[in-house]
């Protein structure tokens, strides 16, 4: 008698069910995945802000090193960034005529405070402005 003698049957087909119970497992995560992703989504949509900044008349170029180290703040870990995605800022530069605004589009589930604390940090003597978003399009307009 081998020692391969005592083992139970493993072929493909005893296996089946594990393979099955396996892929829907993986599925049933996958979905709840999704699901919480887009709540996550509509949530940072529904109360996003801009922070409109007014940088003083000269800025310390290391502030920016800081501002990022200060945002850094808003990533989530491994786990909650799997199960809810990772949220973010948007950075958009405004021209109009000569003048420049800085406008930080903050999501609904980010603390506007903790941004605007950043930029205060960043660049002493800064100030801000929040406003509610706009939506991402305009109507009639399609990507």
């Amino acid at each position: 008698m081998t020692g391969y003698d005592v083992l139970p049957d493993l072929t493909l087909l005893a296996l089946r069910p594990w393979g099955i119970g396996a892929a829907a497992v993986v599925l049933a995560v996958l979905a709840l995945r999704a699901v919480l992703h887009r709540r996550a989504a509509r949530v940072r949509f529904a109360g996003a802000k801009y922070v409109t900044v007014a940088a003083p008349p000269e800025v310390d170029h290391a502030g920016a090193a800081l501002l990022w180290r200060h945002l850094a703040a808003i990533e989530h870990g491994s786990w909650r960034r799997f199960w809810e995605g990772q949220p973010y800022v948007i950075f958009e530069y405004r021209f109009t005529g000569p003048s420049l605004a800085v406008r930080i589009w903050v999501p609904g589930d980010i603390s506007t405070a903790m941004v605007i604390d950043a930029v205060g940090t960043a660049w002493p003597g800064s100030t801000c402005a929040v406003t509610d978003a706009e939506p991402p399009l305009r109507e009639g307009v399609s990507s």
